[in-house]
């Protein structure tokens, strides 16, 4: 069933300030948060802030947010 997502927060995770390069100026701290779909459950992850180098990483999806997604439901 194709739908339009409805995405729930479930994590949010701040790593801090990643990006060295600020050349003495502060820089937005990288922050990864975790949605789950609340109405197919799907999961999906999207960052903000400054990251120096590719945050793909960050953004996969591993076996503990599973984990979590299915003991928050």
């Amino acid at each position: 069933m194709d739908h339009e997502h409805i995405w729930d927060a479930l994590e949010q995770k701040d790593y801090g300030e990643m990006d060295y390069c600020s050349y003495g100026g502060s820089v937005e701290r990288f922050v990864v948060t975790l949605y789950r779909c609340r109405l197919c459950g799907m999961l999906h992850k999207e960052c903000r802030g400054d990251f120096n180098g590719d945050p793909s990483e960050y953004l996969e999806i591993t076996d503990d947010e599973r984990a979590l997604a299915d003991r928050i439901q």
